[in-house]
């Protein structure tokens, strides 16, 4: 057979843009139109022109055209979606013109450019006329008159006056641009204030050079960064190679900003004549250790650059600068423009030239974000083409050339060939002859094509592979999987797994070590596909995944097809081996292994193609979920009082949804998501489990008849009981589910306020309200179990009794032999047709648990958002604007009306009046009932418990906003940073651990104030940022920032108790009052402005040590410590009584198959035990059921051990993790996140509670069933017993060489789930700030980034599941023909061989001592002393519950008293011990919070009570009272307070006065 494949290409010559929008008044081109991405139109709007080069639009919206030859015309366009000339004038007819053309900052100045000089002339935009001829602004001296006569121009908008030039080169290879007098190959810019003339040479700021012709210049809009594109060199050689058809590439260069001083990336060597940069890296010789985008040296067409000391890849490499983003070679750049945020930029392109194969004109779209391009300085995917077209002759080129890739549509036609013809060679009975010798040569031929089409690639050679990494060499973090650049055979057999198995053979795995994930399972793409997908999360799943969800059915048939092939073969195998027909037994068990090797390899390409559908389901709801977490309303219950009984369940009423809490978006996260995506895993079974019933009844039927109905009678009365079964088990997994929610809730906040709860000695109580949690959530878990157990069991024995059913209507009704060709193949066909009918109810049960997982993630996604902020008014109001919580109707802000004028206004109040709130309604964050507000969409927000980030100071500060040097100098002295930073060994990059601990509370307020300073933003909310702070370190900051030029022109809204502090800056002072706003009379006086100057020094962020710990991995093998701790925590009797039963069950189904044998037998030999089952078939039957009833009870026995096994070691395990982190250390809390932790006594615990102990019962399972058959074949045929011991050898071989990687990928992927959980836990604390900065797609970004590295560790373990599974599975297949062989030429009985084929640390002090009346603490219970001292912080954590749970969790005191203190402390506030309180307290203020902390100390009446800043986010007036109740309440206590407001201690009887850790001062 011979193929022959022809491809048509078809290219034109075009010479404008074309449109595809159809407009009446459009311009029709003569030629093709071009092709343009999905939501892009093009359109002719002019023609005509002579060489249309620069393009620039006026001030009043002309669009002007430098026509080379001929001058400048402008064209007025008119229309909306049809666009036309509506109007063509000639500006300036100056033949000389040939590209540049900018205008001055006002639009009055039009600047052009010709080869040797740059003119300027006054300009009239309304007329789109110029006045006189053009006055020379630059001279620019030509040398040679080379063709590269651009020279481009922008008038830079961040600089007065300033207009950039570049230069290009003379020719292809321009080697005076090596000398900078020359101006060859360089941008410069030129202050153009002045009215003389300059010299391109000799004058100017050099930005870059050593650029060929950069024809495209811009500048960005945000940072004001300038980039410009290149051309690269033609004819480029290496070594006498000509290298030119792919290289070197077109560059994108960066150049600094405009106006920085000391900025480091401009005057910079870009590297030509002689370096460039790499594209292609297969077609450069010697290449060495280059990526995409190094500078290497490269040659002309007479290879004129040889490599010397002083110029060679080295000093490439080093000292000259690489681009940016490295485009495609031969391409031509010739504009960049940025879209107005500067999210995005388009290069033009002219076209190719100097390769073969060309591509025609295009525009490109380049993503960016922060000033910077998204893309890695190496992709080769960075573009996207948004409108292209070919551009040489238009001519057809036919090609006649072979397939590059995989051709499936040969494979299936070669493949079906072949099966043929080893058909006919199977059915082979004569000797060969002269004249078969064409049918041999066309077997051979067939092979011959499948072997090529399997070495064949499924990637185009073509296209690059210069970020995968190459199959079999080294893994790297920084290459993608070798899974995108494969070829069949390497797909197939999972052998590209290999680099990475021998490596984690060889060593502990790290990240750097693995794969990056290849292209198609990267999730930025993926959820970007995903939101935009419309309807309910199934349907969107189910469109994203539907290819994938197509092909694994496919498999999933062909696997089952093969897995029912098997017993057909053995049936016939048997039938030849009793016909004493070995040739043809054999034929049968060599098509047993092809089928079973069609099996295994449809089983792995279905376990790949599952793996990616889970995965990225997986992936895909993950970022979903966290997408929402960002956008929903963050709605707080109100303060109301709930009675005991009514949050009492109620069976007969459908609760209210209630707001998802952290602990069920955890849950969500972590094990609904898991729920739905596992069944994407089994979708083939919705089709599979049927199809195997009805084939298996079709096969059974075939082989016993009628008698198979009578068996199947039973179990379809089986799934009738379980039917009834099943809806009882949905019940109990709700309640387990919202179980787990609770748990999961209650494990939260204790983790965030464990440090609080050990100053108050609670955690104990606290912990066991935990364990409390658990027991109910494992009660719930041990009855669905037994639920479960109980449906499994009624399967199991109905599959029992199917057997022992059919069996009886055939032997006794129709009174046929139950010969061994008819039992064995039945006993599998059975056993295929119970999985069948016992997958049903698994199925349903599955999917009616993924339809709870479903619903709850529906009813997340259905909360609603947070109303988003469209409006960007210049000056905030509110005209009569009532607001309340999200979830409450109580208007919490009443009929306000207020401009926020430029300048800073200063909002006051007492504690709970409404400040915050006033706030949160500027943020959007309040539902607004009444009246109208605007307000804008970008803040700069400090919140009043600051939101830092496990991050350097610097880093928390700069936001992923562009560092710029002087203002953020400005801003750290402003913010009264400087000398804290001093004080740090490692300055503003010292790492603050997570949310700040590493700071104290007032360096946490400045460092979240110097964010929201340092942002871009013109609207501040500042929210009592200096309650935390001494009065003189609040002066400072009052006078430098709020007097300064940081706030110059900015919006600042203040909330403090500072009013006198602030007062002669504020333009405006606004009393809250009950939630109602009044102006108050503001002193406008003015302080002269604050110098800001001061400067950190500057350290080296290599040696900076992280604040938190990495975490831990163990190495090599899982080590029998860690067995024996579960083994232990389950119980050794109950892990006994486990093998004992385990032991039963094996015994009782060999014995099973022992009695299948002797009964087929007996027909033909009578046993001495039995009578023969012709005379009397009853006691067969009779022992057959016996058996298969003992196996069902084995079962149910072993899974009932199981679940108390679980419940012991889940309880107990969970019980010490609880212990050990409820007296851990203070140090453990610092160094370990918050997330960690969460991982831990989340993730891991679940899988206590799931698998394994599921997966020791089958390790163990298996163990004996291996003994029992080494024990069988030892005892039966000891041959067998080598052959056993041999294929055991290389199963152990092959498993030694799999666990080692598959342990490192383990951990790690577990490892790598700790930054997952924490980016939802910090998300929840800081989700307002996030808002407010409108920074929620770089969140967004980051959780994709951590969700790719956790995915990755999970996709390479089932990868290499898959590795070990193709392996097993063919030498299981290889082994089990062998032995058939094998039994055919030692003349073992078929009976036998079927036998043997179906058996085969805390803070204390460094020096000296503390003691309390005369003891040393150091040597007293630290529980003891915790529960005699009250500790009040600054931040007092809350608990949702009522507010008797909070003021006394312990219940150590009376209703009363708690009613008493709430009375005395709280006396201005409606509460009392059954008023709710929301986790955290968020439905309180922060001044609110802090007085049910003092209510608690008032109540504890300590000895000892020490208060931390406990009164500082109150007022006052409130402050004062709060001091008089405490001097009244506590004269027997000895009471520490700490605070910076003087007030707070003034009636002190002794102070303390503390600097820099030592005291200073005391009295």
């Amino acid at each position: 057979m011979y193929l022959r494949y022809t491809t048509h290409l078809f290219l034109y010559i075009v010479h404008a843009v074309a449109t595809t929008v159809s407009c009446a008044t459009q311009l029709k081109p003569s030629y093709p139109a071009p092709s343009l991405a999905p939501g892009y139109t093009a359109q002719l709007l002019a023609r005509n022109l002579t060489k249309p080069r620069g393009l620039s639009f006026d001030s009043d919206g002309q669009l002007l055209v430098v026509q080379q030859g001929y001058g400048i015309t402008s064209l007025t366009i008119g229309g909306i979606d049809c666009l036309n000339v509506s109007r063509k004038v000639d500006v300036v007819r100056n033949a000389n013109l040939t590209h540049g053309i900018t205008f001055s900052s006002d639009g009055k100045t039009l600047y052009a450019s010709s080869a040797e000089t740059v003119f300027s002339w006054p300009y009239n935009a309304v007329e789109s006329s110029v006045k006189g001829t053009g006055k020379e602004v630059i001279a620019i001296t030509t040398d040679s008159g080379g063709d590269h006569v651009t020279r481009t121009l922008l008038f830079a908008k961040r600089q007065k006056n300033t207009l950039i030039v570049s230069r290009g080169s003379d020719s292809n290879v321009d080697f005076s641009s090596l000398e900078l007098q020359t101006g060859h190959c360089q941008i410069k810019s030129f202050n153009v204030g002045n009215t003389t003339s300059q010299n391109f040479n000799t004058t100017g700021k050099l930005l870059g050079w050593g650029l060929r012709n950069s024809v495209g210049i811009a500048e960005h809009p945000l940072t004001g960064g300038i980039y410009s594109v290149e051309m690269g060199m033609d004819y480029a050689t290496r070594n006498g190679n000509d290298i030119s058809q792919n290289n070197p590439g077109d560059e994108l260069n960066y150049h600094g900003i405009i106006g920085k001083r000391n900025d480091l990336d401009q005057g910079l060597n870009h590297g030509y004549p002689y370096c460039h940069a790499a594209w292609d890296l297969k077609s450069i010789p010697n290449r060495g250790d280059l990526v995409v985008g190094n500078q290497f040296l490269v040659g002309d067409v007479n290879d004129t650059f040889v490599p010397n000391d002083t110029m060679n890849d080295a000093v490439c490499a080093k000292e000259r600068i690489a681009p940016i983003i490295t485009l495609p070679p031969h391409n031509a750049p010739i504009d960049l423009k940025f879209t107005a945020d500067g999210t995005e930029a388009f290069i033009s392109f002219h076209g190719s030239w100097d390769r073969n194969g060309s591509t025609g004109y295009k525009i490109s779209k380049l993503d960016f974000k922060n000033g910077k391009p998204i893309s890695r300085s190496d992709s080769k995917t960075a573009l996207i083409d948004i409108m292209s077209n070919p551009d040489v002759v238009a001519t057809l080129l036919v090609t006649i050339d072979r397939p590059n890739i995989v051709p499936f549509g040969v494979l299936a036609i070669i493949g079906s060939l072949g099966i043929t013809r080893l058909a006919k060679l199977f059915e082979w009975t004569s000797d060969p002859k002269a004249t078969d010798l064409p049918f041999f040569l066309g077997v051979i031929l067939t092979l011959s094509i499948v072997v090529i089409i399997f070495r064949m690639p499924f990637r185009s050679p073509t296209l690059s592979r210069d970020s995968i990494c190459p199959p079999f060499t080294t893994p790297t973090h920084i290459l993608r999987s070798p899974e995108d650049d494969l070829t069949l055979w390497q797909f197939l057999t999972v052998s590209w797994m290999s680099p990475l198995i021998a490596i984690g053979s060889a060593k502990q795995l790290d990240d750097k070590d693995v794969w990056s994930l290849s292209f198609e399972f990267q999730h930025k793409a993926l959820h970007e596909t995903f939101r935009m997908l419309k309807g309910t999360v199934v349907k969107r799943l189910l469109i994203a995944n539907g290819i994938d969800l197509a092909i694994v059915t496919a498999f999933a048939i062909l696997e089952t097809v093969s897995y029912m092939s098997t017993p057909i073969l053995l049936q016939r195998t048997l039938l030849a081996m009793e016909g004493a027909s070995r040739r043809q037994a054999l034929t049968f068990a060599l098509l047993s292994l092809i089928v079973r090797l069609i099996s295994t390899q449809s089983s792995i390409l279905n376990l790949w193609f599952g793996r990616r559908c889970y995965e990225r389901s997986r992936g895909e709801m993950i970022t979903m979920i966290y997408e929402k977490t960002l956008d929903r309303k963050i709605i707080v219950a109100p303060q109301e009082v709930v009675s005991k009984g009514t949050r009492r369940f109620n069976w007969f009423k459908k609760p209210d949804k209630e707001p998802a809490s952290m602990g069920k978006i955890l849950n969500l996260m972590r094990n609904d998501v898991y729920e739905v995506a596992q069944r994407f895993w089994d979708f083939e079974t919705l089709l599979t489990t049927p199809l195997t019933l009805v084939l298996s009844v079709i096969l059974v039927w075939k082989l016993i008849g009628w008698p198979c109905l009578i068996g199947v009678l039973t179990i379809f009365i089986s799934q009738g009981l379980n039917a009834l079964i099943t809806k009882y088990l949905l019940k109990w997994e709700r309640l387990r589910r919202k179980a787990t929610d609770t748990k999961l809730q209650k494990i939260t906040q204790f983790v965030e306020a464990i440090r609080h709860l050990r100053w108050y000695g609670w955690q104990d109580f606290w912990a066991k309200e935990i364990m409390d949690s658990r027991q109910k959530e494992l009660n719930l878990l041990i009855v669905t179990k037994l639920v479960f157990t109980t449906i499994t069991f009624i399967n199991t024995f109905a599959s029992g009794l199917f057997p022992v059913a059919a069996f009886y209507a055939y032997t006794v009704w129709a009174g046929l032999p139950l010969r061994i060709d008819i039992a064995f193949p039945a006993l599998q066909l059975f056993t295929m047709l119970e999985g069948s009918l016992r997958g049903i109810p698994d199925l349903i049960t599955t999917l009616l648990n993924a339809k709870i997982a479903v619903d709850r993630i529906e009813d997340f996604m259905s909360e609603p958002d947070k109303d988003q902020v469209s409006e960007t008014s210049s000056i905030p109001t509110m005209l009569n604007a009532s607001f309340a919580w999200p979830g409450t109707s109580q208007l919490v802000l009443k009929d306000i009306t207020l401009e926020f004028p430029v300048g800073l206004t200063v909002i006051f109040g007492k504690v709970a009046a409404g400040k915050t709130a006033l706030l949160q309604s500027l943020l959007g964050e309040l539902d607004k009932i009444e009246g109208d507000a605007h307000i804008p969409n970008l803040i700069g927000y400090c919140a009043q418990t600051p939101w830092l980030q496990s991050m350097s100071i610097k880093d928390n500060i700069l936001f992923s906003s562009p560092l710029e040097d002087i203002r953020y100098q400005q801003v750290l002295e402003a913010c009264a940073l400087t000398q804290d930073l001093a004080s740090f060994q490692y300055g503003d990059l010292s790492n603050i651990g997570e949310n700040g601990i590493g700071l104290s509370g007032g360096q946490k307020a400045r460092v979240a104030l110097a964010r929201a300073v340092y942002s871009r933003a013109s609207f501040l909310l500042l929210d009592d940022p200096l309650s935390a702070l001494d009065h003189d370190t609040a002066n400072t900051i009052v006078q430098k920032l709020f007097n300064g030029p940081l706030v110059k022109g900015r919006t600042v809204v203040l909330v403090t108790h500072r009013t006198q502090l602030c007062q002669p800056f504020a333009i405006q002072m606004v009393e809250i009052v009950n939630g109602r706003a009044y102006k108050v009379q503001a002193d406008l006086t003015q302080i002269e402005s604050s110098d800001l100057t001061n400067t950190v020094e500057e350290v080296q962020e290599a040696d900076v040590p992280k604040f938190m710990e990495d975490e831990k991995r163990e190495h090599g093998s899982v080590k029998a410590t860690i067995y024996w701790q579960y083994i232990k925590a389950g119980k050794i009797k109950w892990w006994t009584l486990l093998i004992f039963v385990l032991i039963l069950g094996r015994l009782v189904d060999v014995g099973e198959t022992w009695f299948l044998k002797q009964w087929g037998e007996s027909y033909k030999v009578a046993t001495t035990t039995l009578p023969s089952p012709e005379e009397n078939i009853r006691p067969w039957l009779l022992g057959f059921f016996c058996l298969a009833a003992g196996q069902s009870m084995m079962f149910f026995l072993a899974q009932c051990v199981m679940m108390i096994i679980v419940y012991s070691a889940g309880r107990q395990m969970f019980k010490n993790v609880i212990e050990r982190v409820s007296h851990a250390t203070f140090r453990f809390y610092d160094v370990t996140p918050v997330g960690r932790l969460m991982n831990r006594m989340t993730s891991d615990i679940a899988t206590v509670d799931g698998n394994i102990s599921g997966q020791f019962s089958h390790v163990a399972t298996l163990l004996i069933q291996w003994l029992a058959s080494i024990v069988i074949i030892a005892s039966v045929t000891p041959l067998f017993l080598m052959f056993a011991i041999v294929i055991t050898l290389s199963f152990g071989l092959i498993f030694n060489r799999f666990l080692p990687t598959s342990q490192s990928l383990r951990r790690l992927e577990m490892v790598s789930l700790s930054p997952l959980m924490s980016n939802f836990g910090a998300l929840v604390e800081g989700l307002v700030t996030v808002r407010a900065f409108n920074v929620q797609s770089r969140f967004q970004d980051r959780v994709i980034e951590v969700t790719d590295a956790f995915q990755k560790m999970d996709h390479f373990y089932w990868s290499l599941q898959a590795w070990l599974m193709y392996r097993f599975e063919a030498l299981s297949a290889i082994s089990t023909f062998l032995i058939t062989a094998l039994a055919l030429f030692t003349g073992v009985s078929p009976g036998l061989t079927a036998f043997l084929l179906k058996a085969a640390s805390q803070f204390r002090p460094e020096s000296g001592r503390i003691l309390i009346d005369g003891m040393d603490i150091s040597t007293v219970n630290t529980q003891a002393l915790r529960n005699r001292v009250t500790f009040l912080a600054q931040d007092p954590v809350l608990f949702p519950g009522s507010m008797r749970e909070n003021l006394d969790p312990l219940h150590e005191y009376t209703d009363d008293a708690c009613e008493t203190v709430l009375r005395r402390v709280c006396v201005s506030h409606d509460w009392n011990i059954k008023t709710q309180i929301e986790a955290g307290g968020k439905n309180l203020s922060q001044g609110q919070r802090q007085l049910v902390g003092l209510a608690r100390a008032v109540l504890r009446r300590s000895s000892i009570v020490i208060l931390d800043e406990a009164t500082a986010s109150i007022d006052m007036e409130t402050a004062l009272q709060i001091q008089q109740i405490l001097r009244e309440e506590m004269t027997e206590s000895t009471v520490l307070t700490i605070a910076h407001r003087l007030e707070a201690v003034k009636d002190a009887t002794y102070f303390i006065r503390l600097d820099k850790g030592r005291v200073i001062a005391q009295g």
